[in-house]
């Protein structure tokens, strides 16, 4: 028998694979968005696993399809990912603020300083 090119595309058992691991890494993205958003931050970085094994798949292509999920599923959820590689270290940073919202943060927090004095309460 010869090699069929079916052969070496994603079957349904390679894909059912990639959606339990996307799954396990956005599980691990939402708890880490929420620790973040409890702590008042508006952004947070999450590393992603370098190496992910798929059998069939080379890392590579692992990488492509779970990074894709993974993006596509916090674009959908109106969040701001942007993957980050460098160093051999993969992760994405997520922001859930948008620029607008962000300047309209700082321009009231610099309102409120402009009329805040600081009060020395030492009785020295």
């Amino acid at each position: 028998m010869s090699l069929n090119a079916d052969d070496l595309k994603i079957n349904t058992t390679i894909s059912d694979i990639i959606e339990r691991k996307t799954k396990e890494i956005l599980s691990v993205i939402d708890d880490e968005i929420k620790k973040a958003h409890n702590y008042g931050k508006h952004s947070v970085i999450v590393k992603l696993p370098s190496i992910i094994d798929i059998p069939n798949l080379n890392n590579s292509d692992s990488q492509r399809e779970i990074y894709f999920r993974v993006l596509t599923s916090l674009l959908e959820r109106k969040f701001a990912p942007t993957l980050i590689i460098k160093n051999n270290i993969n992760a994405v940073l997520i922001k859930w603020m948008s620029k607008k919202e962000a300047e309209e943060i700082k321009t009231k927090l610099e309102f409120i300083a402009s009329y805040t004095q600081k009060i020395n309460t030492d009785d020295n």
